[in-house]
């Protein structure tokens, strides 16, 4: 049993399956046992991907989504990924939803910042996760005009939060040759879109 504030993942395969199944079977207890350890991970990736003050808003409807559809979920040691699923789902949604943002927004984060280091300091980092922000964006925007597809998106947005081709692949049951042409399809269409392209230039390429 997972002791309070104790954070949750997949490498704990025996202990979430057992959590997972007892809370599969109603007990309340035991959901709000896994809500409290993976808290910290489902705001973590909400803040990977849309601003900070929707971050509350993002986490709260994943783990609302994942209690109402928990029953469904057939291999309950991989609750950790599928909650990442969720979350990245929720991100998705919400993005898709709010109005874009104009080309004065994402303009404003490049000035002076050509030569960055991502590892340097919290300035950096800040202006790093800010560009990432805008990147996520732009792939849901480019989803939403038919320019590339939501699999294509959902690859990229976990390749911003760090994710490896393996763990994709992994993740999404498809090959990591798959995981490389969606990557680089992604990359062709950020690059040709006009108001990211001094964004696309900073970021390098996707982490």
């Amino acid at each position: 049993m997972l002791m309070r504030g104790e954070t949750l993942n997949d490498t704990q395969s025996t202990s979430i399956r057992e959590l997972v199944l007892a809370a599969q079977g109603g007990d309340q207890a035991t959901w709000k046992t896994l809500v409290e350890a993976c808290m910290l991970a489902v705001v973590r990736w909400a803040h990977g991907l849309v601003p900070p003050g929707d971050v509350p808003d993002i986490a709260q409807q994943a783990l609302f989504n994942a209690s109402r559809s928990l029953k469904s979920l057939r291999e309950p040691e991989r609750f950790y990924a599928w909650l990442k699923s969720i979350t990245i789902h929720c991100a998705f949604e919400f993005l898709r939803k709010r109005e874009p943002s104009t080309p004065r927004e994402s303009k404003s984060l490049t000035p002076g910042c050509e030569f960055i280091d991502p590892t340097a300091g919290p300035e950096e980092q800040f202006l790093r996760r800010e560009l990432r922000i805008v990147l996520t964006g732009e792939l849901v925007r480019l989803t939403e005009q038919g320019r590339i597809t939501k699999r294509e998106c959902v690859v990229c947005m976990r390749m911003l939060l760090g994710e490896s081709m393996a763990e994709i692949a992994a993740d999404l049951e498809i090959s990591e040759p798959t995981v490389r042409v969606h990557k680089q399809h992604v990359i062709m269409r950020l690059r040709n879109a006009p108001s990211i392209r001094e964004i696309w230039r900073l970021w390098h390429d996707l982490p």
